[in-house]
């Protein structure tokens, strides 16, 4: 019983291992895109689709808690940029914090961070419900 114990947890720690390495490996083979956070590309001088709605993302003070320094582009930074009324909730610490944002026209639900994934999600589903 003891053996089999051993050799089921061995299988859950190699498959987890196996789904955390996934994005890399399928990135690596050309088949899957490497996701690293939200981001905003601004093409030239065009006036982008998101320009003056509400939105939100991680922000700057989390990005300073977390100790990132090298990142190409910073979610609060770059859409405060693009004309984006950013919206952010603060705790303890900023990745604690959860907030979601639905713009006016309910054609853009952004949650702040990871934490907000869950509650992100269910806004999406309301928002599709009220379509039908």
């Amino acid at each position: 019983m003891k053996k089999l114990l051993y050799v089921l947890l061995t299988f859950a720690v190699l498959v987890g291992i196996l789904l955390l390495t996934l994005p890399t490996i399928l990135h690596k083979a050309g088949l899957h895109p490497q996701y690293t956070g939200e981001s905003v590309a601004l093409p030239g001088k065009r006036a982008p689709i998101i320009t003056d709605r509400r939105m939100t993302g991680v922000t700057d003070k989390q990005i300073k808690e977390l100790g990132i320094e090298v990142t190409p582009l910073h979610p609060e930074t770059e859409l405060r940029k693009a004309g984006v009324n950013f919206e952010s909730r603060t705790a303890f610490r900023d990745f604690l914090a959860t907030h979601v944002t639905v713009d006016d026209e309910k054609r853009f639900v952004t949650g702040q961070n990871h934490n907000s994934g869950l509650e992100t999600a269910h806004v999406m589903m309301q928002i599709l419900a009220e379509r039908k």
